[in-house]
């Protein structure tokens, strides 16, 4: 199907402002139904789609979190195990299990609790990074399993779903959202690092929360921005459900915290049981080494890959891993205790 192409520029090759499709170009393309589009119609809401088919939301929701919650841990007899391995000196220990191949991997030699110096990676240059990242170990949980990576605590570092999106919405569905987002975004912007919805004031600390420049946009651009955010939405809702499965306690402290900038609430908020507070929104960029210094002490950042790419693992410094990202595979990290960037990519 042929979508109309975005142009970010005027004839006489100006930059200009989104949205980047013409009215007419707009007017002239029709979508499909639903059931057979590639992308998401402005009328189609995924959370109604996955309640229709498999009865009602929250039951659902709730039971999947359940599911997975049991799932992400070690059981009895792998414990026995991981303390026979950490006995004997090894300094990890890494279990396969069911038809997905899904992998959990304690790392001994790692205290999410205790001090450990900060990495220096963030200091090094392009190429270096790239050797870094290239010499760890690479890991690839298919597209349907799930990696879980623990300390010697047995408490979670990085969580990461090989098909988040589709283990929310199924296979359809999923694909549908994936489309959008990517769609909707290419219309706003071919590149660029975006911060959607709230913050601290930057420059005075004892300022309340404010939206960010980049959603505080008006006319032509706020609706470039909406859909977007209509789309963005489903995808979320999804890494809410998950996060609730991996930190239910986390994911109650953000609600907590958003309840108290409800006056912010309305510029970005597309899920009934919205929990997160920003969206850092990556495109077509490459990701140094850092640790994100400003999120909140033990809180998880989320991750979800979109587009067409080639390339691009992400990498855990700490842990010496290196993961291949999928499109729409949805990963958690404690991102404010442990470096992480990602390689050279191809595409976009």
């Amino acid at each position: 199907m042929d979508y109309p192409k975005a142009s970010m520029h005027t004839p006489a090759g100006h930059l200009k402002a989104p949205p980047y499709i013409s009215l007419e170009e707009n007017k002239a393309f029709k979508l499909p139904v639903p059931s057979s589009a590639n992308i998401l119609p402005l009328n189609f809401t995924p959370s109604l789609c996955q309640q229709g088919a498999q009865g009602p939301k929250a039951l659902c929701d709730y039971k999947l979190q359940q599911r997975l919650s049991s799932q992400l841990k070690l059981s009895a007899k792998m414990k026995r195990e991981a303390e026979a391995a950490q006995t004997n000196s090894q300094s990890t220990f890494r279990p396969v299990f069911g038809s997905n191949c899904n992998m959990i991997e304690v790392f001994f030699q790692i205290d999410s609790h205790g001090e450990h110096a900060p990495p220096t990676s963030h200091k090094a240059t392009l190429e270096d990074t790239q050797a870094l990242g290239s010499s760890f170990e690479q890991i690839d949980i298919g597209d349907k399993g799930f990696n879980v990576a623990l300390d010697k605590n047995y408490k979670k570092i990085f969580v990461m779903f090989g098909a988040g999106l589709k283990l929310i919405y199924e296979d359809k569905i999923g694909g549908y959202v994936e489309k959008a987002i990517v769609w909707k975004n290419e219309e706003y912007a071919s590149a660029g690092v975006y911060h959607w919805e709230i913050w601290m004031e930057q420059a005075h600390a004892k300022l309340e929360s404010l939206t960010t420049k980049d959603t505080n946009v008006k006319g032509h651009m706020k609706k470039a921005l909406l859909p977007l955010f209509k789309a963005m939405g489903a995808m979320t809702r999804a890494q809410r459900i998950l996060l609730a499965a991996i930190d239910l306690e986390c994911l109650q402290e953000y609600e907590k915290i958003l309840g108290k900038c409800l006056d912010h609430r309305t510029s970005f908020e597309t899920d009934e049981w919205e929990c997160f507070t920003l969206r850092a929104c990556l495109v077509n960029v490459f990701t140094e080494p850092h640790l994100d210094g400003a999120d909140m002490k033990n809180g998880w950042a989320s991750m979800c890959p979109l587009g067409e790419f080639e390339d691009g693992d992400f990498c855990i410094t700490e842990l010496k891993r290196r993961f291949v990202y999928k499109v729409g595979s949805i990963s958690f990290l404690k991102s404010k205790q442990y470096e992480h960037f990602t390689l050279k990519w191809k595409g976009h």
